[in-house]
């Protein structure tokens, strides 16, 4: 089932039509087969399609090509017309047999997105490149020839790309290869021996579209800044600029004889330009999308033409041999003097769903296409249910809404413009759905609980010829007897981050070849569930029930229960206990069983709350806490967000609404409109409670969202859309790494003021970031809306859907968070004050272990440590007799003076841990194009240290076979702190040098503490031998 090393498998499904026709989602790549008169279209559906190209009005459809489970984002054809090749953001590059329509092979060298591919027609190679900044040259005679047996194939690679590769081309010959990235330089190299050539410099943003002469002499390219240049290759430098598009250039065509330019862009207009006289040009058409990709007719009169919309039409070229000076147009831009008002064909594309919403029963979806068609389907069965038409999509939901909670076990995923299910990563996700049978309607009689994942996963799999599926009577045994799903459903094994692992269909399952890849690939949670029948496991979950504060009860019913139950029980449940088994059958405050209120309902009689929110009778206990914040540039919307989540979740009695001044109450906040101490509110939603901290973006307070992120389990970037990644930003994911976040989100903020195509390149641009300092880039939600739009009640796309979108977000990609409960607990203090008439309050995030009431605990940190006792403890000001790692808590400290407390210190178990002020550790530092210094660092470097919510000075020192540490370089080293602070091995530090981050480290080992000369760090002398 797959090796240990591997990462978890994830399931996923496609709902859709048996045959889909149409294109759904733009097209990102054309390429026409003269002879056959065959048009091959690559759809931002992950479908390739095949088009007539004849005259007439008949169906120009021929077949789909599928196997690609993302976008397609490059084909080119091979072999005169025999093979096809395409390139995906599902990591891989595929070889087609084209007349048939089938997939050859697959090829996995790329690890992220493979935006381009180039092919020289006169040697048969083809090159790939993407995300991973990698470029790989394929023969394309040895790719066609690859059989089962016979699958080894070797590939030549272009080292030196320093960013994320958009274009290639090459000459036909195969002599000259050229790259464009978003580092703005073209790089030329010869494929023949891999060899580095050049780098040309001038434009000023992403070049995203290039064609070579036919000798190699000649390059032309096209920008996201607006122009295309025309580069001489031989004498290594830029002929000249053509600025006749008003915004980014994305595709460009060269006639054969290389004498005139064909470009298309963001303003939607195809241009055809003179290059040896630029100033001559022709609008020839105006599309009513982006451009993304141009392509010849067979005859060259014409040019078909691929946007982001879904249509593919053909326009007529006006005869280039017979353009003069005085045929073009040569006013300044009008798009009054358009050569074709009306194209010659048009392959019309299909609906795209734009907009989704999961119904409270988990197991339906609303959907809002681009057409403003609004279609119900169900997961569970995988298929669409009812199309609704062009009605009203709140008024829909309105009417099926239902009064029920069900946990959430799938993700939704639009980017091909239909619905992909991705089922959760693991059995406690997956199978976490546990409902009524009868209220599924799948029975009318005799209730039982039945699992939706499991349920779906049967299904899935019915097909599947496993050799554990066969009985004693070997007779196949039947998981689901329920329903079935469609045969045509694509079924898609990957790995958790996005690389497709196996795509089938569910009716090709029985297959011999697909049974043996299914053995190698369903992980054996699946087995256990779909094949051997085993029932999901049930998970348990301890809590503890408690009178509230406001509560007049007798002493002798303040006792405090701990239960364990199922997770999917019902807080109705908890209620019917409190009632029988607490209160004895009268309320709350002691009345008599014999009052009238003994007839009423638990859930009238008693109040259960959590949080100091009221819990819903039909809610269940499976709610896990989590720690979430924000972080990013000042002024990017941080605060506006938290302020919008907590406002969208009261409406609904998950929160408390807190203002944006009520966030930013600090009178300098107030003043200046910025955060500048972390603040914490709390929240839930269906699936958990969360405490989020708004962390400052501002680079002044950088300490501040240090000792923020030091709390979080996950963060939100936020990033507004017409500013982009900005320096904090960069330095707020690097830090967020260092503090040991794992799991990071994108919320574009501002998307109401920049078109589309800015959000998508922001989403791009935000991806390779987060994929450079280590998280996820491939597979990490983003979501695109507008906070202040959220907070001013906006109910489009971009206002409240956004901010539910991002909770649901949170609640399906964030993972249950693994505490450690059996180690001493660990509290870093993140701030103190005095409660008048009872003492000393420490608030901050448990680390680690089970904090008790009366637990003996010790002070720690800027050389003291203090014996205490732990005399109250509280979440979200609820007094509790305990509280668990990960929980936010103030905790009062017994005989202890504010005076003796500083954010940073750290509160521990007595007698867990020691104090001291020199370390071993393991150093980076950043090298100068990361943002680093530019200067090396020697012995007795001494700047301030920031590990978790604090900071100290600090000295540096090398081992003393290194007589220096240059930026880029890491390094064993010596700490020395000013005082002696509590750190352990595997802590994580950062130094910062003038307000910027220069290093990065990790402890290796505690060493004994060394006295500091009259608190000078200089003065120290080190035995390092």
């Amino acid at each position: 089932m797959g090796t240990n090393m591997r990462k978890k498998t994830q399931v996923s499904f496609v709902i859709r039509d048996e045959e889909e026709r149409r294109h759904k989602n733009g097209v990102s790549s054309l390429q026409l087969d003269p002879i056959q008169g065959r048009l091959y279209s690559a759809g931002r559906d992950g479908i390739i399609r095949v088009w007539h190209t004849g005259g007439g009005t008949q169906d120009r459809y021929i077949q789909s090509m599928e196997h690609h489970t993302d976008w397609v984002n490059d084909i080119v054809l091979c072999c005169g017309g025999k093979n096809l090749i395409s390139a995906s953001s599902d990591t891989t590059v595929k070889v087609w047999n084209a007349p048939k329509g089938f997939c050859m092979s697959t090829l996995r060298t790329h690890k992220d997105y493979v935006r381009t591919l180039a092919y020289a027609k006169d040697k048969e190679q083809v090159a790939s490149a993407g995300l991973d900044r990698a470029i790989f040259l394929w023969d394309v005679n040895t790719l066609t020839a690859l059989t089962a047996s016979n699958n080894t194939v070797t590939t030549s690679s272009l080292v030196g790309n320093k960013e994320s590769i958009y274009s290639l081309a090459m000459n036909p010959p195969g002599t000259i290869l050229v790259s464009g990235s978003t580092e703005k330089v073209l790089r030329v190299w010869d494929p023949r021996n891999c060899s580095r050539l050049m780098k040309l410099k001038g434009h000023a943003d992403n070049v995203k579209a290039l064609v070579v002469s036919r000798d190699g002499s000649q390059c032309v390219s096209g920008s996201s800044d607006g122009t295309i240049k025309l580069w001489s290759l031989s004498q290594q430098r830029c002929v000249s600029t053509i600025r006749v598009h008003s915004e980014a250039v994305w595709a460009l065509l060269a006639t054969e004889n290389f004498t005139h330019i064909i470009s298309g862009g963001r303003d939607r207009l195809v241009i055809i330009t003179e290059l040896r006289n630029p100033e001559n040009y022709m609008i020839v058409c105006e599309e009513t999308a982006p451009i993304l990709k141009l392509c010849f007719t067979a005859d060259q009169q014409g040019i078909w033409v691929a946007t982001s919309d879904s249509d593919i039409r053909c326009w007529k070229l006006p005869p280039l041999n017979s353009l003069n000076s005085d045929m073009y147009t040569q006013n300044n831009y009008n798009t009054n003097n358009v050569y074709q008002t009306q194209p010659l064909h048009n392959i019309v594309g299909g609906r795209a769903i734009k907009h989704y919403t999961v119904l409270n029963d988990k197991r339906h979806i609303l959907t809002k296409d681009t057409t403003n068609n609004v279609v119900l389907y169900d997961v569970l069965k995988a298929c669409k249910v009812e199309d609704l038409g062009e009605v009203d999509y709140e008024e829909e939901l309105k009417k099926r809404f239902k009064m029920v909670y069900v946990p959430n076990w799938f993700n939704v995923d639009l980017k091909t413009g239909m619905l992909t299910i991705h089922l959760g990563q693991d059995e406690t996700d997956c199978f976490s759905a546990w409902v009524s049978a009868k209220e599924a309607g799948l029975i009318t009689e005799n209730d039982q609980k039945v699992n939706f994942g499991a349920l779906l996963l049967q299904a899935l799999l019915d097909h599947w010829n496993h050799p554990n599926r066969v009985n004693e009577a070997g007779q196949k045994v039947v998981g689901n007897i329920y329903f079935s799903v469609p045969l045509h459903t694509p079924l898609i094994f990957s790995e958790v981050g996005g690389r497709t692992l196996y795509r089938l269909q569910v009716g090709d399952a029985g297959g011999e070849t697909e049974g043996n890849l299914l053995m190698e690939t369903v992980p054996s949670w699946v087995v256990d569930v779909a094949i051997e029948m085993a029932a999901p496991k049930l998970n348990k979950l301890p809590f503890y029930l408690l009178p509230h504060s406001s509560c007049q009860s007798k002493q002798d019913r303040q006792k405090k229960d701990r239960l364990v139950a199922n997770d999917f029980i019902q807080v109705r449940k908890v209620g019917e206990h409190v009632v029988e088994k607490i209160v004895g059958g009268g309320d709350v405050n002691g009345s008599s069983k014999n009052e009238d209120c003994n007839n009423d309902s638990p859930e009238e009689r008693v109040e259960l709350l959590c949080c100091d929110q009221v819990l819903d009778p039909n809610m269940d206990l499976q709610k896990k806490h989590c720690n979430v914040g924000t972080i990013g540039h000042v002024d990017h919307g941080k605060t506006t967000l938290t302020a919008a989540i907590t406002k969208v979740l009261s409406k609904g009695g998950f929160a408390k609404y807190v203002s944006y001044d009520e966030i930013d109450k600090a009178p300098e906040e107030k003043a200046r409109g910025i955060t500048i101490n972390a603040a914490h509110v709390g929240y839930s939603t269906n699936n958990r409670h969360y405490a989020h901290t708004d962390c400052p973006g501002h680079a002044d307070y950088i300490r501040n969202m240090i000792s923020g992120a030091s709390q979080m389990d996950a963060a939100i970037v936020v990033v507004a859309a017409n500013d982009g990644p900005m320096p904090q930003t960069k330095e707020h994911l690097l830090l967020a790494k260092q503090v040991g976040i794992k799991y990071v989100l994108v919320y574009i903020n501002k998307v109401d003021i920049v078109d589309n195509e800015l959000v998508e390149l922001v989403e791009i641009e935000m991806r390779e970031m987060l994929t450079d300092y280590g998280f996820e880039g491939l597979s990490a939600p983003v979501v695109h809306g507008s906070a202040l739009a959220a907070l001013k009640d906006d109910q489009t796309e971009i206002g409240v859907p956004s901010i539910i979108k991002l909770l649901d977000t949170m609640d399906n990609y964030i993972p249950p968070i693994i505490r450690d409960l059996e180690s001493p607990f660990l509290l870093p203090i993140d701030n103190a004050f005095t409660v008048p008439g009872r003492g000393t309050v420490v608030v901050g995030t448990i680390k680690r272990g089970v904090m008790k009431k009366n637990d003996e605990a010790e002070l720690m940190g800027f050389g003291y440590n203090i014996k205490t006792t732990l005399s109250d403890i509280q979440i979200f000001r609820n007094s509790v007799p305990k509280a668990l790692a990960g929980d936010n808590v103030g905790v009062l400290l017994r005989g202890m003076k504010l005076k003796n407390v500083e954010t940073g210190m750290i509160l521990c178990a007595a007698k867990s841990l020691s104090l001291s002020n020199h370390y071993k550790a393991k150093v980076y530092f950043l090298s100068h194009s990361e943002g680093g210094r530019k200067k090396p660092v020697f012995s007795k470097y001494t700047q301030q240290m920031f590990s978790g919510t604090w900071n100290i000075a600090c000295r540096i020192d090398l081992e003393p076979s290194m007589e220096m540490l240059m930026p880029g370089d890491h390094a064993d080293v010596f700490l020395t702190l000013l005082e002696g602070m509590v750190m352990v091995k595997g802590q994580q530090f950062t130094i910062r040098e003038n307000n910027v981050t220069v290093a990065t480290g990790i402890i290796t080992d505690a060493m004994n503490a060394i006295d500091v000369p009259n608190g000078k760090l200089g003065k120290i002398v080190l035995d390092t031998n």
